[in-house]
């Protein structure tokens, strides 16, 4: 098995660049994501119910299109390797960026909607540094290697959201003829955030994967391949309630996620410092979750008692986010959702990858993105709730992360990988 990995002075630099290009990715992911609620605010006026449906429908357009793409794009890198295709992804997702930047300084909704659907379908940037974060790592090393993934992400929900609130500060002459451009910068910043990932991938990055075949099946690629791999991935019965249970994790996440920004700048007006601020805050907690909770449960439970365990902490602590009347409860009980959310997804990403066949866990991985953007196309359905209550909606989301819970509590058998390599 060893020596289908690669050198070993190039094993450990390829971590560190994956490490690092997650990190910038998600630096640029975050930066952006305070400014939505505000510029719905610019865009509408008045918060209206009607506002909130098609707010829905905006962050649903990012996986929708990731849906099309995703596994796709997995197929395309266990074939023509991760390198070629991490690029391609990169450069999609930076692309975007930049029309999100025009969509913003021009007051344009249905370009800033084509935007996202562009940075959905190659934002497979993720999961295709992970399956290169699998094939650079012996076996004892995967669950470790894919929680500093997971470590890089609460690294960038940190800094990305309260930087991205500083970009919206920023003035300049251009003001005066440009508006909005101050609430355009965060997609700016992570404009140059992304091509700098480019450059990096395209220096220093080794490909990973041994012997990619280089053919492609054309019938492959096809709009609805997607769609597809999910209907054959629930015929594999040792994979089936995985599937499942990434669907549900994906849906209460996307619920919370989502909505969750919109709530507060609604109910209490904050500008996108204030907004990314908190959400900062909350990655903070990710940060220090993944770090000092998660050796902790893989060491004392099984990866399958730790998930049910999360899960439940989570949904009892994020259904109580529901009923805070001040700002300062927030502060008291997003700690608490935040290590449920941070111990859960590195869980079951190895718990897949763990039970997946080793030649097709890029495949799977692709496929599980698939279903768990079905699952965050969330928001359109979301959407009808929140036209009558956002706090409702929120409740329903972690409503979903306890029956999550209760499937892994009846049938334990199904998530144990305690017999793999982990």
């Amino acid at each position: 098995m060893l020596a289908n990995l690669p050198r070993f002075k190039d094993r450990y630099l390829n971590i560190g660049i994956l490490l690092s290009l997650v990190f910038v990715d998600m630096l640029g992911a975050n930066m952006v994501i305070a400014i939505l609620p505000q510029f719905f605010t610019s865009y509408f006026g008045a918060n209206t119910g009607g506002q909130n449906l098609i707010y829905g429908l905006l962050i649903a357009c990012y996986p929708i299109g990731q849906l099309f793409g995703a596994p796709i794009f997995g197929y395309l890198s266990d074939n023509l390797g991760r390198k070629k295709i991490l690029k391609l992804s990169l450069t999609g997702t930076t692309f975007s960026y930049c029309i999100s930047f025009l969509a913003i300084c021009i007051n344009n909704l249905p370009l800033l909607f084509l935007a996202r659907l562009l940075d959905g379908f190659t934002g497979g940037n993720i999961f295709i540094a992970q399956s290169a974060m699998l094939d650079s790592s012996q076996p004892k090393s995967r669950s470790k290697n894919l929680s500093l993934i997971s470590l890089m992400i609460g690294l960038g929900a940190i800094i990305g959201p309260i930087f991205g609130g500083i970009l919206t500060e920023l003035k300049t002459p251009l003001n005066q003829w440009v508006p909005l451009l101050s609430l355009a910068m965060p997609f700016f910043g992570a404009f140059i955030l992304g091509s700098f990932n480019i450059f990096i991938l395209s220096k220093f990055f080794s490909e990973t994967k041994s012997n990619p075949t280089q053919v492609i099946d054309l019938r492959k690629i096809n709009p609805f391949y997607g769609f597809s791999q999910i209907f054959k991935a629930f015929r594999v019965t040792s994979l089936r309630w995985l599937f499942v249970l990434s669907f549900l994790l994906s849906l209460g996440f996307s619920i919370f996620s989502n909505f969750f920004p919109k709530l507060l700048t609604d109910k209490f007006a904050l500008t996108p410092l204030l907004l990314g601020s908190i959400i900062s805050y909350f990655g903070v907690w990710v940060f220090g979750a993944v770090i000092v909770c998660l050796p902790l449960f893989n060491r004392y439970f099984k990866h399958y008692q730790s998930l049910y365990i999360t899960l439940f902490f989570t949904a009892i602590s994020g259904m109580a986010l529901s009923f805070v009347t001040q700002i300062w409860g927030y502060f008291l009980i997003l700690p608490m959702v935040a290590i449920g959310i941070a111990l859960s997804t590195p869980l079951l990403t190895t718990i897949i990858s763990n039970l997946s066949p080793k030649d097709q866990q890029s495949k799977i991985l692709g496929i599980n993105t698939s279903i768990q953007a079905l699952a965050a196309t969330a928001p359109i359905l979301a959407g009808l709730i929140a036209v009558y209550s956002l706090e409702l909606t929120i409740f329903i989301g972690f409503v979903v992360y306890g029956l999550a819970g209760l499937i892994i509590y009846f049938k334990p058998s199904e998530f144990d990988d305690s017999q793999c390599n982990t």
